[in-house]
Order: C-alpha cells, then sequence, then structure tokens
C-alpha cells in the first residue's frame, strides 16, 4: 500500500532563523481520476466537461505524466457536439507544500492538495492561452479536480 505522503524537512532553513517551517513532498505518485469544466468560448456559450486520467511520474518535487480524456463540449442552445477522445504528456509539474501546477498543451493546471480527506484529492484552476498563426490571442479557463485511483 502507497503512503499518503513523504515528507521532506528544510532544517537549514529552520537554523538561520526563516520562519518558512518545514516543507512537506506529498506523493502524487501513481493514477489519478480526475474531471475539469472549462468555459471554451464564452461569446457562444460553448463550455466543455473533460473526464478522464492523469499519470504522474513523481521525483521528489517535480513530476511529468500523461493523460488520456474524453471531452465533452456544448454551446447555448446547441445539440452536444461529438465527443473526443484525447490522450497525451503533462509537462512542469511541481509541488511546494499543499501548492500543485502542471501542463498540458496550451493550459495551466494550479491547484492545491487536499489534506484532509484520504484519499488525497487535488482541485483547482485552469488557464490556457492560444495564439494563432494569425497572432489572434484567445484564453479558456475552468475548475479541475483529481483523486487517487485506488490500487487493485
Amino acid at each position: 500500500m502507497k503512503h499518503t505522503f513523504a515528507a521532506v524537512v528544510a532544517l537549514p532553513l529552520l537554523a538561520c532563523g526563516n520562519d518558512l517551517g518545514p516543507r512537506v513532498i506529498f506523493d502524487i505518485d501513481g493514477a489519478w481520476s480526475y474531471s475539469e469544466t472549462i468555459v471554451a468560448d464564452a461569446s457562444t456559450g460553448r463550455k466543455c466537461t473533460l473526464f478522464g486520467t492523469l499519470t504522474f511520474a513523481q521525483e521528489n518535487a517535480a513530476f511529468v505524466g500523461t493523460y488520456s480524456r474524453t471531452e465533452n463540449c456544448r454551446s447555448d442552445g446547441a445539440a452536444p457536439e461529438r465527443a473526443q477522445l484525447r490522450s497525451g504528456q503533462i509537462r512542469n509539474g511541481k509541488l511546494l507544500d499543499e501548492a500543485i501546477e502542471f501542463r498540458i498543451g496550451s493550459c495551466d493546471y494550479r491547484g492545491t492538495v487536499d489534506l484532509i480527506d484520504a484519499p488525497l484529492r487535488l482541485s483547482g484552476s485552469i488557464l490556457c492561452v492560444d495564439i494563432s498563426l494569425a497572432g489572434t490571442v484567445t484564453t479558456r479557463s475552468g475548475t479541475w479536480q483529481g483523486e487517487r485511483l485506488e490500487n487493485l
């Protein structure tokens, strides 16, 4: 069975009188069930709901990984679009105390590790910035949450 977290204590910082206190690096290694809701186009009311799996490969406070998800999008008053399956790489993952951040495509995911519930839960916000070939910048935003999948 996996430990819920691993702690790393920054004693040199404490010895110097720094009030940052000990640092905790949570164990997020492995598979997580996750979902997100994102406003893809505010002018048309297009919203997307995504759900799938995040798999993290962690080394201390850094991690990378993969994702696999189903995307369901719909504009206000319109029929749902055809669901799309997507997968790819998670990059630039970092943990610091309860904070987590990583990148999928053009989207930055930031959030927190829930310290109270077991199994560990993650949740936060998403900001995506896309730049077209013509130089047009569009942004999308939303929220996400994940829960560790139990080892079977």
